[in-house]
């Protein structure tokens, strides 16, 4: 019971091996691009004391059996490389869920009714093309972490709004690595009063609408998108740092520190502004 409860949404989505008696990993086998058939399934029947399942490479109807005859032993399940997984609704049967992290998927235009797995307190869900629509995650109010978008450091995931989010009262961690959100909207955001880390592209938002965020949010909250600038480790060029926000630019912190100093004062100003009135609209 104790080596269960260590365990967490970043042991399923790690790409290092599951090494622990409570986990099981089925890969494919063969040529690159192989998947796991139904016959595979039977490996599970030698781990019967597995709770975390990480799978590769399933088809709908693969999805559909491994849930009906082993998804009530597990409380994590890890779906890797699943283009062709079109309907997640088999995992409403699975109230027991506690993490739940799902890797390329081409075909899903919605999630599921989250209701009905109240437990899920850990969502990773990356590198969907076609899910668009949050509002399924209204539902999930036991979220505590949640990973939306890609994995890629040039996002092309797009999504409607995220105003579902905005109903998330127990979330403490958000990873949202998205191209753009269609409404443009980071209010929703502002709602999650027990956030603690948000990570997420430094150009998504507005300078002023992180400076907004920043100012609504916990004390407690990090992230370099909560931040005025940010020191890369990775340099382009000579320029070393990164004013955070929309169309802002890379400095270098030597040559161009007195910019940098300017920025950060006017982020810190804007943070300011936005305490004082809560009623002010970063857009306007």
């Amino acid at each position: 019971m104790g080596e269960q409860a260590q365990l967490s949404l970043r042991d399923l989505t790690s790409s290092g091996s599951l090494d622990a008696p409570s986990c099981v990993s089925v890969e494919p086998g063969g040529y690159e691009g192989a998947r796991v058939e139904v016959d595979d399934l039977v490996v599970l029947d030698d781990h019967a004391a597995a709770t975390f399942l990480r799978i590769r490479g399933i088809d709908q109807h693969t999805f559909e059996v491994l849930v009906g005859r082993y998804g009530d032993r597990f409380t994590g399940l890890a779906l890797w490389n699943c283009p062709n997984i079109e309907d997640l609704t088999p995992l409403e049967t699975l109230p027991q869920l506690s993490h739940v992290a799902i890797y390329r998927n081409l075909r899903a235009t919605r999630l599921w009714n989250i209701a009905k797995t109240p437990n899920v307190t850990g969502l990773h869900l990356t590198d969907f093309r076609h899910l668009h629509s949050l509002d399924d995650l209204a539902k999930a109010t036991s979220l505590e972490e949640l990973e939306l978008g890609d994995m890629i450091s040039k996002p092309k995931v797009v999504f409607e709004s995220l105003d579902p989010l905005a109903r998330l009262d127990a979330l403490t961690s958000l990873r949202l690595v998205v191209q753009r959100v269609d409404d443009d909207r980071v209010q929703p955001l502002g709602a999650l009063r027990r956030l603690r880390r948000l990570t997420s592209p430094l150009n998504l938002w507005t300078t002023e609408q992180c400076a907004w965020l920043r100012a609504h949010l916990p004390e407690e909250a990090e992230g370099a998108v909560l931040e005025p600038v940010a020191r890369m480790r990775t340099s382009l060029g000579s320029r070393d740092t990164r004013v955070i926000g929309r169309r802002k630019p890379w400095l270098n912190s030597d040559k161009d520190s007195e910019r940098i100093a300017g920025y950060v004062a006017d982020y810190w100003a804007l943070v300011d502004r936005y305490r004082d009135d809560p009623t002010l609209d970063p857009t306007s």
